[in-house]
């Protein structure tokens, strides 16, 4: 297989692009905090797939399977003997299955001992959800937290010991729509399983786009509309000075909030003059666009490192926990983080692997064949070497 990965100066390098999806992460106990401050991402309700140094875990009809990455045999995560690992059906509507949670699953992880994840109850309709600590294999499950005023999950991570889970609702409970989209944040201890709920101030077309938690501070990056845009003809927002219109209302904003005092603090806003506004991994990526220059935000120390002379303008920056990817002309290159600016360290080919995740042990990426594209896995030191020992996996099937 063609190399696609330039090692420049000789270094040995650590990457990965972040594309919307999860990640869990396990291990015995002694090890468990460890675990608590590793990022574990979490995907949208359309990809609810989760990745970590583990293993893969996704559901289907509600029954939670884990991948191993290594043989990349797909099991339930139920250990009962002689369980037939069936959901809920016509002649089975009491699942006995470890396995089996809710017909919706999602934000599934494996944090030191424990599972965790959020279900939506059968038949109590999509507002209702229910955050759900078990054993590992499913069994001891207890409900930690519940409500019946949620619809849509808006984004989440499990990071810093916390899981922080963020949600929208754009109808009532009869289906009518919203003035403004109902927003706002659950944050779940993972050490003492307490629970906090943060109701943020209703706005137009409103989500949590991400969110980091960072030295005792969740960061989170809100997406809004000053004014409601369904009032303006169609024909008029697609003009020149329809577009104009929507840059002015549309806002993208970082806050602050203090896990111990619970104070709300606005801390960054996408100004005018910027093209690439990201939050990820402890870090701020602002690129300006008529500068040809990115600054990147550590958020531990507030230290602010530029990148000056390339021209990214028309590229979707990632973020990663050593530094940046830009994708370009077919390639991506790869920054990585230094004492006072960023450095590049390489690039790969962009039409060859799409990067999902990076976690401890594995790189997770969708690599295109002539089938097309496949959910695939790699070991990270061999990948990091430019060696593409791929193992594709197939998530549907046991």
């Amino acid at each position: 297989m063609k190399d696609t990965v330039v090692l420049k100066y000789g270094r040995k390098f650590l990457f990965f692009a972040f594309v919307v999806g999860s990640i869990m992460l396990s291990g015995c106990s002694k090890i468990k905090n460890a675990y608590y401050e590793t990022t574990i991402s979490v995907g949208t309700i359309s990809g609810d797939n989760t990745y970590n140094s583990f293993g893969i875990f996704n559901s289907k009809d509600g029954i939670v399977y884990y991948t191993d990455p290594e043989s990349t045999i797909r099991t339930p995560i139920c250990t009962k003997p002689n369980c037939d690992h069936q959901g809920i059906s016509p002649s089975n509507p009491y699942p006995s299955c470890n396995a089996y949670f809710s017909t919706f699953v999602n934000c599934s992880a494996i944090v030191g001992e424990n599972f965790y994840c959020v279900c939506t109850p059968e038949d109590k309709g999509f507002f209702s959800k229910e955050f759900i600590k078990a054993d590992k294999d499913g069994s001891n499950r207890k409900v930690i937290y519940k409500t019946d005023d949620i619809c849509y999950f808006g984004s989440g991570i499990y990071e810093g010991g916390y899981l922080i889970y963020t949600y929208y609702n754009q109808e009532d409970r009869n289906g009518n729509k919203l003035e403004k989209n109902q927003i706002g944040i659950i944050i779940l201890s993972l050490e003492t399983d307490e629970i906090k709920r943060v109701d943020l101030s209703p706005a137009y077309n409103g989500k949590i786009l991400t969110a980091n938690v960072v030295e005792g501070n969740i960061y989170y990056m809100i997406s809004y509309n000053t004014e409601d845009i369904t009032k303006y003809d169609y024909d008029y927002i697609v003009t020149e000075e329809g577009q104009k219109l929507l840059k002015k209302i549309s806002k993208n904003e970082i806050w602050r909030y203090d896990i111990s005092t619970g104070q709300i603090n606005l801390y960054d806003s996408c100004t005018d003059n910027v093209s690439s506004y990201r939050l990820g991994f402890g870090h701020i990526l602002k690129g300006y666009k008529d500068d040809q220059e990115f600054e990147i935000t550590d958020l531990k120390n507030q230290k602010v490192n530029k990148l000056i002379g390339v021209d990214y303008s028309k590229t979707s920056a990632l973020l990663f926990d050593e530094g940046v990817l830009f994708p370009q002309d077919g390639r991506v290159d790869i920054w990585r983080y230094g004492n006072s600016s960023v450095e590049k360290i390489g690039e790969y080919n962009e039409d060859f692997l799409s990067i999902i995740w990076v976690s401890d042990k594995w790189v997770y990426a969708l690599h295109k064949t002539s089938e097309g594209y496949k959910n695939t896995t790699c070991k990270r030191d061999e990948f990091m070497a430019g060696q593409f020992n791929l193992r594709d996996v197939d998530l549907y099937t046991e």
